[in-house]
């Protein structure tokens, strides 16, 4: 299977701003642009030759650590990271 590798990109930048960043997949190099919008960050589409379905950009922009983006069959994973700790409203959950 392909998979895209591509270095860790810098912070994202505050208000609505695209970033582009390289990878590759298969020793070919492609661009990939994240889109940027008041702490929500989404993937455009990828070129359909190394992506054939859409289902990464149809998944909407994510705002949370707990969710992310994944781009088949590249397996590009695209999440977020904070460095503040998150305050939820339950300190635990137990069944």
């Amino acid at each position: 299977l392909p998979r895209a590798a591509a270095p860790r990109p810098a912070p994202a930048p505050a208000g609505n701003a695209q970033r582009s960043f390289p990878f590759t997949v298969d020793d070919q190099e492609y661009q990939g642009t994240l889109e940027f919008d008041d702490g929500s960050v989404r993937l455009q589409r990828l070129p359909q030759d190394i992506v054939p379905l859409a289902i990464h950009h149809d998944m909407g922009p994510i705002v949370h650590t707990y969710q992310s983006i994944v781009a088949l069959p590249v397996r590009m994973l695209v999440r977020l990271e904070t460095t503040e700790p998150e305050e939820f409203e339950f300190d635990i959950v137990a069944y």
